[in-house]
């Protein structure tokens, strides 16, 4: 059984995090999304290179824009470890564009589970 479960104030989460992770059927997993969060926030943590190198992310998708410099550090991360950056219809991105913005969205990820998304993205657009 798989129980994914975000509240607002955290500590109810946490509370019952370590509820279920005292169970000897259960593993609890404390936020299993930070690293895709890290990666295409961009946001600083005195952590980040350690929590996205550990790979606790197998698919990081964005839809919303991006700047090309928001996300070539972690593009290069992807492609050193075997994966690929594309966006939503499947190109791989070329950096110092005229236009930095990226507008129709990024999935990273092993090739394979990359282009997985990617039809699943083009056959619910369609």
């Amino acid at each position: 059984m798989r129980i994914a479960m975000w509240s607002g104030p955290r500590n109810l989460s946490t509370a019952m995090m370590y509820s279920f992770g005292a169970r000897a059927d259960f593993t609890a997993m404390d936020e299993p999304f930070y690293a895709a969060y890290l990666a295409q926030s961009g946001r600083a943590h005195p952590m980040r290179d350690a929590i996205l190198a550990a790979g606790e992310a197998d698919l990081n998708v964005s839809v919303q824009p991006k700047n090309e410099w928001d996300v070539c550090a972690g593009d290069l991360l992807v492609r050193e470890a075997g994966g690929h950056m594309v966006d939503l219809n499947g190109v791989v991105r070329r950096y110092n564009q005229p236009d930095p913005l990226i507008r129709g969205g990024l999935a990273a990820a092993n090739p394979g589970l990359a282009d997985l998304m990617v039809a699943l993205v083009s056959d619910v657009a369609s």
